[in-house]
């Protein structure tokens, strides 16, 4: 949190922009800009985080940028660190009230919990976790998602372990380009 407060001090709150919020799988995309040329877009991940943290800075985080769009990547923290899919999924659903309360009619697009290597053993409840969101999005007016695991497996239905970097974690710039190829269309011009 620490280096996001510092991020936020160096640039502060900007109105209309795409904010993107979540753990580290945002804090190291870094080069947001380079993949979404035409977008303003405002990256506020912070690692190691679990949706109840982007929930309790709300207020710091979310509420002051105004975006004319929020991306959400979280959840793979969330259940490593012992909450269930339903648990998790409580989160996302006071996210979206939170925005719909403090940000009505801001559009959120929900990214799927991406499946890794390391994390392999909690498939089960990364599934359910996503099928969750996917049928929570169904009911939402402003609420997508987005399934950016499917494009990390190739067509023998294996993972791609050269999208990752060495920690077999956090996906690389080739995991990265291939969300970008696949959210692109659903972000606000």
């Amino acid at each position: 949190m620490s280096n996001l407060r510092r991020k936020i001090k160096i640039t502060p709150p900007q109105s209309g922009a795409i904010l993107f919020v979540g753990s580290s799988s945002f804090t190291n995309w870094k080069n947001l800009d380079t993949y979404f040329p035409n977008k303003k877009i405002i990256n506020r991940g912070f690692g190691g985080s679990e949706l109840k943290d982007v929930i309790f800075y709300f207020d710091r985080i979310v509420t002051p940028y105004k975006p004319k769009q929020i991306v959400l990547y979280e959840g793979d923290n969330d259940i490593v660190f012992g909450q269930t899919a339903e648990e998790y999924f409580d989160d996302v659903k006071t996210f979206v009230r939170l925005v719909q309360l403090h940000l009505p009619g801001t559009p959120i697009l929900l990214l799927s919990i991406k499946k890794s290597p390391a994390r392999s053993h909690y498939t089960i409840e990364f599934d359910r976790a996503n099928a969750l969101m996917y049928q929570y999005a169904q009911t939402q007016k402003t609420v997508q998602f987005v399934d950016v695991t499917s494009v990390l497996f190739d067509t023998k239905g294996e993972m791609r372990k050269d999208c990752f970097l060495s920690d077999n974690l956090h996906i690389n710039e080739k995991g990265y380009q291939l969300w970008a190829d696949l959210i692109r269309g659903f972000l606000l011009e």
